[in-house]
């Protein structure tokens, strides 16, 4: 490291003396023993910094597991729920979709009814008028039968 007798003698040709030159040599050996780190202190300290990052990585990673797996339990819940609401919801559709089917086969029942009953009503109306025109038609046919007969009795007595 440091040539403890080249130094000495560099001080006393700038004009220290011997006793002033081993005590500055002596002052700065000190300071440097105090103050300088060696190889061996550097690689303890390198040694110590690794280790605390593997060990803030350690944690870092720890942590970072606990989250991804807060997130996915967020998200399961998450998931869970929207499924929960969509099954609801759907229930409910079906629901008033039940009940609208139910009011329209009832209103198409009650439709049903009234157009048979028109229905019925038409028919009886109808057979009511073909009664009275086959009424009229035999009293009409009655009516030219006996014009005929008497018609046909006047040209047998005139023709007798």
């Amino acid at each position: 490291m440091l040539n403890v007798v080249e130094k000495i003698k560099e001080l006393e040709q700038a004009g220290f003396t011997k006793s002033e030159a081993l005590t500055s040599i002596k002052v700065l050996v000190d300071i440097m023993n105090d103050e300088f780190a060696t190889k061996s202190d550097l690689q303890k300290e390198v040694g110590l910094l690794r280790h605390d990052m593997h060990l803030e990585f350690a944690n870092v990673r720890h942590e970072m597991k606990e989250e991804f797996a807060n997130v996915r339990h967020e998200m399961k819940e998450e998931f869970a729920n929207v499924r929960h609401e969509m099954k609801e919801e759907f229930a409910n559709v079906r629901h008033e979709m039940k009940e609208e089917s139910a009011k329209l086969r009832q209103e198409m029942q009650i439709e049903f009814v009234n157009v048979r009953h028109e229905i019925k009503e038409l028919e009886t109306s109808l057979r009511s008028e073909m009664t009275n025109l086959g009424d009229k038609l035999t009293i009409r046919l009655g009516a030219m039968m006996t014009a005929g007969l008497a018609l046909i009795f006047g040209m047998l007595q005139f023709m007798r």
